[in-house]
């Protein structure tokens, strides 16, 4: 794969991720008062890892595609802590917790991967 094609792949599963998020906190958090702030945050923080993304193909060869690479990672870790907290305060069951968790790690690893060898 070259490097457009690996940038390529990680939006999508940022796309995935951002999806699922939205179905999440529609069924999840419909109706429940005073939990505004996280679904905001989770909802806020996936569509920027996309946007992050895909600037960065935007950016390629440049510099800066590395810059919003890191961004992503930032906010991966900001994503998993969310879901964390939706699961120990019984929002996310541990179901959707553990999906939800595979799916960060696995866009973790690539955009991680892809920042290294992009360094290279």
């Amino acid at each position: 794969m070259n490097k457009e094609e690996v940038i390529d792949s990680i939006v999508e599963k940022a796309e995935e991720i951002e999806k699922e998020i939205y179905e999440l906190t529609g069924k999840v958090f419909c109706g429940t008062s005073g939990i505004g702030i996280l679904k905001s945050g989770l909802r806020k923080t996936a569509v920027s890892i996309a946007q992050n993304i895909a600037q960065a193909v935007l950016e390629f060869p440049n510099k800066k595609c590395l810059m919003y690479i890191q961004k992503s990672l930032s906010l991966l870790k900001t994503l998993n802590y969310y879901n964390f907290i939706s699961r120990k305060i019984g929002y996310f069951t541990s179901s959707q917790y553990f999906r939800l968790k595979k799916k960060i790690k696995d866009i973790t690893e690539r955009t991680s991967l892809a920042l290294k060898n992009f360094r290279v």
